[in-house]
């Protein structure tokens, strides 16, 4: 599990990734507001922190992709179903959740085993439809 706390002031951030219980690693990040640009300190650092899912997706893509997904795990021998709360998501053997846009890094599960199974698998599609 990864904590990330930022706390931003007029002239400095810190930011502290705290990797389970063993690791902390505290970053300090001096800021400077550009009065040319519409971005400031705050976006900057949401930038800085930000991942890959923060991509654009339109609906159909997302479908396809969710589609593409099901159809490679299954074809993997993977039990897996669109979640029965929230369509969106699919279910990966009733204990994991891949969330959109169903990349490697979508899932959520407590079971790191299956978690890095199906992670391994999703990077395995990505590099066979290439």
């Amino acid at each position: 599990m990864v904590d990330i706390l930022y706390t931003v002031n007029s002239s400095n951030c810190q930011l502290e990734v705290k990797l389970s219980n063993a690791m902390t690693f505290d970053f300090r990040v001096a800021l400077e507001e550009d009065a040319e640009s519409s971005k400031g300190p705050r976006r900057q650092l949401t930038d800085f922190i930000g991942d890959a899912k923060d991509t654009q997706y339109s609906q159909e893509e997302l479908i396809k992709r969710k589609e593409d997904l099901m159809d490679w795990l299954s074809r993997n021998r993977v039990p897996v179903s669109e979640y029965s709360e929230n369509s969106t998501f699919l279910s990966v053997m009733g204990v994991l959740l891949v969330e959109p846009p169903y990349g490697p890094d979508c899932g959520r599960c407590s079971n790191e085993i299956v978690l890095d199974c199906v992670q391994k698998l999703i990077k395995a599609k990505q590099g066979h439809d290439k």
